[in-house]
């Protein structure tokens, strides 16, 4: 159903056994998702994977929320057919846990122009986050700032646009930075 909107909330939960096995994978499709008050965690001997992949996507304040919360216990994939759109001012902060993977992977573009705000990708102090951003066409990094904490980030993009514009800034932390 091309308008279709998929509404998850509550706990989510794919555990593997505590000495072997990876924490499992939780996948949440559709066209539109509509994410609240998520709960996730995906643990095991290794840490296991939230997927979610909607066809464009716009990562506001609770989105954003959502996926901090869900980086604590879970590496999390949002993989868009076309468009990642960052419209968040609250940032994607990792606070606990060991370290997890935030991929961010769209058919077309990530777009962090949106709003005229800096938006934040953090680990926290002993958690590092891991950070990859994939495009097919353009990665847009004038208005990011991520932090990794002793994570790594990878941009993997046709183009990549990183200059600054009036008022505009961009930065990247982290242990090892990879661009293809």
């Amino acid at each position: 159903n091309p308008n279709s909107i998929t509404k998850v909330g509550g706990a989510l939960s794919a555990k593997g056994g505590p000495n072997v096995g990876d924490g499992g994978q939780i996948e949440t499709s559709g066209k539109v998702l509509d994410i609240v008050n998520i709960q996730v965690s995906t643990i095991g001997e290794n840490i296991g994977l939230w997927l979610l992949d909607p066809t464009n996507v716009t990562i506001d304040n609770a989105y954003a929320t959502n996926l901090s919360n869900a980086l604590n216990t879970s590496n999390v994939t949002v993989q868009a057919d076309n468009d990642i759109y960052f419209g968040f001012n609250n940032g994607i902060t990792k606070s606990s846990g060991v370290e997890t993977t935030l991929t961010l992977d769209a058919g077309n573009d990530i777009d962090s122009n949106l709003a005229g705000t800096q938006h934040a990708i953090n680990g926290a102090a002993g958690s590092p986050l891991s950070v990859t951003l994939k495009a097919g066409n353009l990665i847009d990094l004038r208005r990011i700032k991520i932090d990794a904490k002793g994570g790594d980030v990878i941009f993997n993009a046709n183009n990549i646009q990183a200059a600054s514009e009036a008022g505009g800034q961009w930065a990247v932390f982290a242990d090892n930075i990879e661009v293809d």
